[in-house]
C-alpha cells in the first residue's frame, strides 16, 4: 500500500493495531503481503468478469462486473475503521456507566470519520 493510501485511510504500522498485535507475528514465510494486496485490488476490479470457459449466453446475461475505483476505496474505509474499532478500550465504572480508556500511544495518530 503506498503512502498516499495509507495517509487516505488512516493506516499506520501493524503493531498500531490491537487486532493485528496480539500474537507479535507480522510475517508469514513464503508469504508477500505487497502482491497479495495488488492480487486483492486486482481481483476486487476483475471480479465475475468473462472467462474462457464459461458459455457466452450465460455471461451476458449473468456477469457481474467488479468493483470501481470509489467501492473499492469503501471496502478499504471500512477494513480501516475495524481495525480502528479494535483499539477503543470500553470499561464500567462505578455508577454502571461506560468508560472508554485512550491508549497514550495510539492517540497520536489521525482517524478518519466515515460518513
Amino acid at each position: 500500500m503506498d503512502e498516499d493510501t495509507k495517509k487516505q485511510f488512516g493506516i499506520t504500522d501493524p503493531d498500531y493495531y490491537n487486532y493485528l498485535n496480539a500474537h507479535d507475528c507480522f510475517t508469514v514465510d513464503d508469504c508477500n503481503d505487497a502482491n497479495d494486496y495488488l492480487e486483492m485490488l486486482n481481483a476486487m476490479t476483475t471480479m465475475g468478469k468473462a472467462s474462457s470457459n464459461l458459455d457466452y449466453n450465460y455471461l451476458i446475461n449473468e456477469v457481474i462486473i467488479g468493483m470501481n475505483g470509489d467501492e473499492q476505496s469503501e471496502v478499504l474505509m471500512l477494513v480501516s475503521g475495524i481495525l480502528h474499532l479494535g483499539n477503543i478500550i470500553f470499561s464500567e465504572s462505578n455508577n454502571d456507566a461506560a468508560m472508554v480508556h485512550l491508549d497514550d500511544r495510539k492517540t497520536n495518530h489521525n482517524v478518519k470519520t466515515i460518513n
